[in-house]
């Protein structure tokens, strides 16, 4: 749980109907797409708490065993990924890139090209103490100490029918996490076959909805990228097939190779498929999203948002599955079990003060969580979540609360958030300031301290500082 920095209202918006294409397809380009398969577990994507963080929300710190918790080869696989090596991988998805915009250069007085991005350098300080109950009775304390340089870049060519766009990571780290890492956080070829079809396969994100805390409509973002503002979150391969008849529909169908970077193995959605329908309106948008992954349970998710007026928003997401990194499935995972189906839901509402800040309110229920009668019985079932938890949410129900100042102020943003959960497992506060320097550079710092579990308790503590670039 941290904090996030996005728009403080997030207002309606219709969707464009595409335009034909009035120039031939480039098939070469898309020659290929399905072998667009490699990723990698991002070892550094959230070093601003010093911590690992894969797409459904999971966290895991350091390589610590508590004693008298034996930790199994596939417990220790799914929190702790290996360290970064330091080697810098290209996977087939660069070569396919590189290859799609070599191919258009024949023709690129139709092309339009941009590209832009932002340098970042922060050191970052995170002190975790971890108490366990009688009988145990052991206090273990853990500090890390991490410096951050960080290149995040965006590339798009595109004319009437094609669009080529590319975000590569150059990453480098020192400190208690060492090593540097370079590769494509998202990238994307599409092809506009008609007015209202499209072809496109690549690494996106998808995710979506208003939702700041956690998205329960989500099957592969749970934890939405909202919750850090130093994160970067990765996308997922995918090759999609997508209708829009028009401005109020549109319909889905995208084929799942894998987990992109952010991958672990076993890849939970490696060859699934996801069908996606949203309906909207002048103020009202939804969608319903169903997913398939292997022997599991069908993923349905549901979310909506209304617009009743300038100032406020209100909206809802709710999902059903076996939510992948949950508490209860990895404990059904390593009992060898079937994963357990259950359903999460949020309700939220934000509203725009005449300052131009803004303040979201948000009441969520974990169906994946666990009591704190059920939690001992949990951390036998996986010790290794007894050092530090795997699953970053224990509990069942949570209040989420955010104060976002004017994010049109020239001169900076603040934001505070504070997370309450109601079974005695999470709370946390944290606090977000940046400050711009000038018209490109700007100083900016995040803290948080927060508290969880119950059987083990877990005491967090971290600040992150530092410098922002952006470019050109």
């Amino acid at each position: 749980m941290s904090i996030a920095v996005i728009p403080a209202q997030a207002g309606i918006q219709s969707k464009k109907a595409l335009s034909r294409s009035e120039t031939k397809p480039e098939f070469c380009a898309l020659r290929g797409i399905s072998s667009l398969l490699d990723g990698r577990p991002s070892k550094l994507a959230d070093g601003s708490f010093s911590r690992l963080r894969g797409n459904d929300g999971s966290v895991a710190m350091s390589r610590i065993t508590l004693p008298g918790f034996a930790s199994s080869p596939q417990s220790a696989a799914r929190s702790n990924p290996p360290p970064c090596r330091g080697r810098v991988r290209v996977g087939v998805e660069t070569v396919w890139l590189l290859s799609a915009l070599m191919s258009v250069t024949a023709h690129a007085a139709d092309w339009r090209t941009s590209w832009d991005g932002a340098l970042y350098g922060y050191l970052s300080e995170t002190a975790v103490d971890v108490a366990l109950a009688p009988p145990v009775n052991q206090v273990f304390q853990v500090a890390q100490h991490n410096r951050t340089a960080e290149a995040r870049l965006n590339f798009k060519a595109e004319n009437e029918s094609l669009r080529v766009s590319a975000r590569p990571i150059l990453l480098a780290q020192g400190g208690s996490q060492t090593g540097r890492e370079a590769y494509l956080s998202q990238w994307q070829l599409r092809w506009r076959a008609a007015e209202d079809w499209s072809v496109s396969a690549g690494r996106e994100l998808l995710n979506w909805g208003p939702v700041q805390f956690r998205s329960p409509s989500s099957p592969y973002y749970f934890d939405n990228g909202r919750s850090n503002p130093l994160r970067e979150l990765s996308g997922m391969d995918a090759q999609k097939l997508s209708w829009t008849p028009d401005a109020g529909h549109a319909l889905t169908l995208a084929h799942l190779s894998g987990s992109g970077h952010a991958r672990v193995s076993p890849d939970p959605w490696r060859d699934s498929w996801l069908l996606r329908w949203e309906p909207r309106g002048e103020d009202w948008a939804a969608g319903l999203a169903l997913a398939r992954a292997g022997s599991q349970p069908v993923f349905v998710g549901l979310h909506a948002q209304y617009t009743p007026d300038d100032a406020w928003l209100l909206y809802g997401e709710a999902g059903s599955g076996a939510r992948s990194g949950a508490v209860d499935v990895l404990v059904a995972n390593a009992l060898g079990q079937p994963a357990p189906r259950h359903g999460d839901w949020l309700l939220g509402a934000s509203y725009t003060l005449e300052s131009g800040s803004s303040v979201y309110a948000e009441w969520m229920r974990n169906g994946h969580g666990l009591s704190a009668v059920a939690q001992p019985a949990a951390f036998n079932a996986l010790p290794q979540m007894t050092a530090f938890t795997a699953a970053p949410l224990l509990g069942r129900d949570y209040l989420h609360l955010v104060w976002q100042s004017n994010l049109m102020d020239d001169g900076g943003t603040a934001r505070l958030m504070a997370t309450h959960g109601f079974d005695g497992t999470d709370t946390e506060l944290s606090a977000y300031a940046e400050r711009h320097l000038n018209g490109r550079a700007s100083v900016f710092a995040l803290a948080a301290a927060g508290e969880s579990g119950s059987f083990v308790r877990q005491r967090t503590r971290s600040l992150s500082a530092g410098v922002r670039v952006a470019l050109p």
